[in-house]
């Protein structure tokens, strides 16, 4: 963020999103709903450290039977932040998938919004892609949600 004055748009911009941000019970819903996200957020978000809806979609994805064939489909034909979700719900459902996905997924540079609290900025895909690789948002999506 290059101004404190940003960085709260960005705050109350999110929070103006909340009462969009509830957990959706349609598998399909959550499906299509990452194949049209546009950041990329796990953990917290916004001042009161709400859930984003990508997060909550993938949540409600990977409680489906068939979460790994909507997470292979979305790898496909999802935007490059809702590939990143799929990417992860790979990860945590089906290593042996992850790992076939994984080597395209290593080298893409293109950039996706990401959200970090209150912070949103441009990260390249392949630097996210580590970090998945890495298991850091692991934790963010096998503990309970506040």
């Amino acid at each position: 963020m290059k101004s404190p004055f940003l960085a709260v748009v960005v705050c109350i911009s999110i929070l103006g999103q909340a009462p969009s941000i509830h957990a959706k019970e349609d598998a399909r819903s959550a499906s299509a709903s990452l194949a049209r996200e546009n950041t990329f957020a796990l953990g917290g978000v916004g001042v009161a450290g709400t859930m984003s809806s990508g997060e909550q979609d993938l949540r409600a994805l990977l409680k489906e039977a068939n979460a790994v064939q909507q997470l292979q489909s979305l790898l496909k034909n999802a935007s490059p932040a809702g590939q990143l979700y799929a990417l992860l719900g790979l990860r945590l459902r089906d290593r042996p998938a992850y790992d076939q996905a994984l080597p395209a997924f290593r080298t893409r540079s293109d950039e996706v919004s990401t959200l970090h609290g209150c912070i949103m900025m441009k990260e390249k895909m392949d630097a996210i892609v580590k970090q998945i690789e890495h298991g850091d948002y692991d934790t963010s999506l096998t503990r309970d949600p506040r």
